[in-house]
Order: structure tokens, then sequence, then C-alpha cells
């Protein structure tokens, strides 16, 4: 197993699950958030894929196969993007 850090920015089968279950980790600490965060969390990782064919970019943090972190520009219409689903693992931080 690697120990190496790698970037990568195309989405494959499980990477929307694994954004999701991310988000959920990230903010399980802050019960204010919880299910209805997740879940909106899931709801416009469907949308970005879905109803935008996932116009902008992504980029995703692995190591070995642990998904450490992941942010996105959506692009919404000509000229206007908005940042997404920053989040970084609790164990990568500091």
């Amino acid at each position: 197993m690697s120990d190496e850090v790698t970037f990568r920015h195309e989405l494959v089968p499980r990477d929307l699950g694994r954004i999701i279950s991310l988000h959920g980790k990230a903010y399980e600490p802050l019960d204010v958030y919880a299910l209805r965060f997740e879940a909106y969390v899931g709801q416009t990782i469907a949308e970005f894929v879905l109803n935008y064919n996932a116009r902008g970019r992504i980029w995703l943090v692995e190591q070995a196969d642990n998904l450490l972190g992941c942010a996105a520009m959506v692009l919404r219409s000509e000229g206007v993007a908005q940042r997404r689903w920053v989040v970084v693992a609790p164990s990568a931080r500091g």
C-alpha cells in the first residue's frame, strides 16, 4: 500500500458515493448538520452529473484507496461558476 497522495479530476464510478460519505464523516461531529446535510450533498452532486453534465472541474485527493479531500467549481452559466464540496478528511487535516 502506497503512502503517495494523488490528485485527479476525472470522476469514475464510486466517486459520488465517496464524496457524500466524506462529507458525512467530516461533518458528523457537528450534530446540527447530521443526515440532512449529507442528503443535501447527495442531491447537489447528483445534480452536477445529471443536470449540468459535470460541467466544471472537480478535484479529488486520494491516498491508497482513501478519499482525503475534494473541491469543485461547477459552471452554472456562461461566466458563472459555483465552488462546491470543499472538504478534507479529519485524518488528513493539519
